[in-house]
């Protein structure tokens, strides 16, 4: 087996598991937020979409 190979998939490997921890931890982050302020609250009366807009940034970078 080639260890070049196997560094490169190693890597990869690691890439992956980070984007994935990293995406899992966001979305609890903006479920706690969603659910602490008046975002999905029945008696809001608008939809605060720079919060969340703000959130989705910070996720993909």
């Amino acid at each position: 087996m080639n260890l070049v190979w196997v560094r490169e998939k190693h890597l990869i490997y690691i890439l992956e598991m980070k984007y994935i921890s990293k995406m899992f931890l966001g979305s609890l982050i903006l479920t706690y937020v969603c659910l602490e302020t008046e975002l999905f609250w029945e008696d809001s009366d608008e939809f605060d979409f720079t919060l969340v807009r703000f959130i989705t940034f910070l996720l993909i970078f």
